[in-house]
């Protein structure tokens, strides 16, 4: 059991290194963090408009606002490319004598310039639509991924909380239990009132229960790190949720 531990745990290191390379390697803790608390979450869960609130200012949800608001512009440049265009120009135009001496009146010219698309209808439609369309593809992406968020924040709410329940269990009731069992089976074998085998598989349970309990521990820390993520905002990543 502990040689496929340590192969999870390499795999895990090796993960980790594709991210942050030669600090994937640092010993590792020998107890877990007691003061990493679970993030502020909502009280009420269940609609829509409440997980959408929790993950609006997610840094991924922002950079599809940023890029849709560039797609929007180029929808509107596109429907300005095909309208008519005013100028309007002036000259002033410097004249010397004439050969015989005579003045001659300087040039002063005003015009206006208007230039119109020939048969724009059919261009111009095109490159609108075309336009438009990845704007509207961008805000679906976007929908998608903020409907995935949610969903992925309100699975984590409900696991941490089972989580939670579980932990709480082993450590208020079934870890003293089978600490109790374990002590008594093997003091009835000390005083030849008990079996040795009982008393090997009580310590066996305990030490089970003890390791379920570790996971249990470790699965609500990868929770929690998951709700820090969904519920990062953007700008101050320290600050995680926000209501």
């Amino acid at each position: 059991r502990l040689t496929v531990v340590r192969q999870q745990q390499d795999t895990a290191r090796e993960q980790l290194a594709e991210w942050i390379g030669a600090e994937a390697q640092r010993p590792l803790p020998q107890t877990f963090p007691d003061d990493w608390s679970a993030p502020a979450l909502p009280t009420e869960t269940g609609s829509d408009q409440t997980l959408y609130r929790q993950i609006r200012h997610h840094p991924a949800l922002l950079a599809f606002d940023q890029r849709i608001d560039a797609m929007d512009t180029g929808v509107e440049l596109a429907r300005q490319k095909y309208r008519p265009e005013w100028g309007l120009f002036a000259q002033y135009g410097y004249r010397e004598d004439d050969l015989t001496g005579r003045d001659r009146a300087d040039l002063f010219t005003v015009g206006v310039t208007f230039d119109v698309p020939l048969f724009p209808g059919n261009r111009q439609d095109k490159d609108v639509g075309a336009a438009s369309a990845r704007a509207e593809a961008l805000k679906t992406e976007k929908l998608l991924l903020a409907r995935q968020m949610m969903a992925e924040l309100e699975t984590a709410m409900a696991g941490l909380r089972r989580l939670e329940e579980r932990q709480a269990l082993y450590s208020g009731q079934l870890l003293p239990q089978m600490a109790e069992q374990a002590d008594a089976a093997l003091t009835a074998y000390n005083n030849d009132d008990g079996d040795f085998t009982e008393a090997i598989r009580a310590r066996i349970d305990e030490l089970n229960a003890r390791i379920d309990y570790l996971s249990i521990r470790a699965e609500r820390l990868k929770t929690i790190a998951g709700l820090q993520y969904l519920l990062t905002v953007a700008g101050n990543e320290e600050e995680g949720f926000q209501p």
